[in-house]
């Protein structure tokens, strides 16, 4: 039987791992058209500012470009360290972002010489879709650019759908609970 997110309630490992890469296809496609158009962000400065920004992702998704105030910044993905989503470790993001008015609706962005862009997002799921998105297109970029193809490529794609995975495996767990009257 499927539950209301339309995913089965007694799935086998099997059942879920085809689910999770159909949830990463379409979230993946759906990411990149957003984003490939723009989408209006709100930055989190170091002085805890929040100001409003649009992010846009190049049809090649090779360059990240932030908008802020009629300005543009080029950030090429490859010079992306890491993404973190400070929903799973605030502590962690507020010491790898220097940057204490980072919050659980965060996302954090590590570049290069030590650089960090911060973004708040309103809704959780959108805020892990955009971190599980841009680690897979920054480590895809960042593998392409060094040479490393294959087995690099297949680690990224591998940790990819297994966050996705998770987090199919925790939707159905909280949906099974909240669909049960007595709880």
């Amino acid at each position: 039987s499927l539950n209301r997110k339309g995913m089965s309630d007694g799935s086998s490992s099997s059942e879920v791992s085809r689910q999770a890469k159909k949830a990463a296809q379409e979230m993946v496609k759906r990411f990149t058209k957003i984003m490939v158009h723009g989408r209006k962000m709100l930055a989190v400065t170091a002085t805890g500012a929040v100001r409003e920004c649009v992010c846009r992702l190049d049809r090649n998704l090779e360059v990240l470009t932030m908008e802020v105030d009629g300005r543009e910044r080029a950030l090429p993905l490859e010079t992306v360290n890491a993404v973190h989503s400070a929903g799973v470790d605030l502590a962690a993001a507020r010491r790898l972002s220097s940057n204490p008015h980072v919050d659980d609706m965060c996302a954090v962005v590590l570049l290069e010489a030590d650089q960090c862009l911060s973004f708040r997002f309103k809704d959780p799921e959108v805020r892990d879709d955009f971190v599980q998105c841009m680690r897979l297109f920054t480590g895809s970029r960042r593998a392409s650019t060094y040479g490393f193809t294959g087995a690099l490529m297949a680690q990224v794609q591998d940790a990819f759908l297994k966050e996705v995975e998770e987090r199919l495996r925790s939707r159905m767990n909280d949906t099974q609970y909240s669909d049960c009257e007595e709880c």
